[in-house]
């Protein structure tokens, strides 16, 4: 059985290495993608007869506001990264991953004027707000890294929600105005979503003192809160194809666009093409497991101590409540629940602008807003950031220098690459090289274009 700590490093490093949801389009390209319809709807346009394909591709990201992840410690993926590279523990930390796998899809051009689209995806997308890393440091470790004691928590509201969908998605681009060197095209997705598992844990107002015993051994007491987990499937606790695929509650879901191209002469290439579009309305159902769905008064006199000495090695992220319940003197059952209920989808604003300055350079620039509120395990959310992007595209070769600001992750610098149908790259790894950046993601599938 996994520790929680090993658990933790599951969800915070691999289910974000997971993609950031969604955060900025994995690559820039002068020509129509299938792809591109997940963050626009509107810019999937084939003349007539003409189809397009994504074969498979996959998008991972990881970011916090405590994060420093420099290459050189990749090798070194465990728990001491966990603690050093992403949460810390001098600061309280906020930060996200996503996977993003996107299986087969098809686009097809009816005619000038209409372009359909079909294709399956799945998410595994993670938040987490306020998370204590030195809390987190002292659950998991073993022999116990040299800190000062006592460390008092004060009033800490921590989130953690991690949810894995899927999706069947059917997009439609219609040309609604053309003429000599103006064009505008909308678009529109429908999502059909299965809500595959979902866990979260919500602990607010915890307060308390974390003392050492020994180099092993270190003691929660003088506390008090209160706690709620909620777990709906069962992948993250038996991860495998069959929990993975299986049919549960099903979700609707909608993405919006429209797009705008400006041309110079009716023959050229445009010189400016413009986009806005609201992603990801809609809603994941789950229904909850009542053995892993309970709340808990917590309690724990001075008199009295929880032992941090990994002693909580047969608990997982989704079945935190083993735990709990082992402890019935310190954590008092307030409730349970086996009821359906609702996740949103991780709904934003995308803008984007792609310039033609001369030849094969680009200019492309990317803002996302997320559209739902922050630190609330019910509801998945973009961190909003902006992107600009110099590229060589000449239709077959295309090289990009992403630069970008992101809510908690700040700046980054990447570089992308895409040679006919593959494509691979990354929005943070010039950062990653040069030492240290608060994100860590990858991009990268094959496609087939017109």
């Amino acid at each position: 059985m996994k520790s929680i700590q090993k658990y933790s490093l599951i969800l915070l490093i691999f289910i974000p290495y997971l993609a950031s949801a969604q955060f900025f389009s994995t690559y820039s390209t002068s020509r129509s993608d299938v792809n591109s319809a997940l963050y626009n709807p509107a810019s999937l346009r084939l003349p007539h007869k003409k189809w397009a394909a994504n074969v498979l591709s996959v998008q991972g990201v990881v970011n916090a506001n405590t994060a420093n992840i420099p290459v050189k410690e990749l090798a070194h993926i465990n728990g001491n990264f966990l603690r050093q590279n992403v949460l810390g523990t001098l600061a309280i930390s906020t930060g996200s991953g996503t996977i993003d796998l996107r299986g087969p899809s098809l686009a097809y051009g009816i005619n000038d004027k209409l372009t359909i689209a079909a294709g399956i995806r799945t998410r595994m997308h993670a938040n987490y707000w306020n998370a204590d890393g030195r809390l987190i440091s002292e659950i998991g470790e073993v022999v116990k890294v040299p800190q000062e004691y006592p460390y008092t928590m004060l009033r800490e509201n921590m989130e953690m929600s991690a949810a894995t969908f899927s999706e069947f998605n059917v997009s439609a681009s219609y040309l609604i105005l053309k003429n000599e060197k103006h064009s505008v095209t909308g678009g529109v997705t429908l999502k059909y979503i299965n809500g595959v598992a979902h866990s979260s844990i919500s602990v607010p107002e915890l307060s308390g003192t974390i003392r050492r015993i020994n180099d092993y051994l270190t003691s929660l007491s003088e506390a008090e809160g209160f706690v709620e987990t909620r777990t709906a499937g069962k992948l993250y606790a038996d991860f495998g194809l069959k929990n993975l695929i299986k049919p549960r509650k099903a979700g609707i879901g909608a993405s919006l666009g429209l797009m705008y191209e400006y041309k110079t002469a009716a023959n050229e290439n445009y010189k400016l093409r413009l986009g806005i579009a609201v992603t990801d309305l809609g809603q994941i159902r789950y229904k909850a497991d009542s053995a892993y769905s309970k709340s808990y008064n917590i309690g724990i006199p001075i008199n009295k101590a929880l032992y941090f000495n990994n002693n909580f090695n047969n608990s997982t992220f989704s079945q935190t409540t083993e735990v709990f319940d082992a402890y019935p003197e310190f954590f008092e059952k307030t409730g349970s629940s086996d009821q359906t209920y609702a996740v949103s989808l991780p709904t934003a604003l995308s803008i984007t602008a792609d310039y033609h300055i001369q030849n094969s350079f680009f200019a492309n620039a990317q803002a996302m807003i997320s559209l739902q509120p922050r630190n609330q395990v019910n509801k998945l959310y973009n961190y909003s950031g902006m992107l600009i992007s110099p590229r060589w595209d000449n239709g077959k070769t295309a090289i990009a220098v992403p630069i970008s600001y992101q809510e908690y992750a700040g700046f980054n610098a990447g570089l992308n690459f895409k040679y006919r149908s593959f494509f691979i790259g990354s929005n943070s790894i010039i950062g990653n090289v040069l030492g240290g950046s608060r994100q860590l993601d990858l991009f990268a599938g094959f496609v087939i274009q017109p």
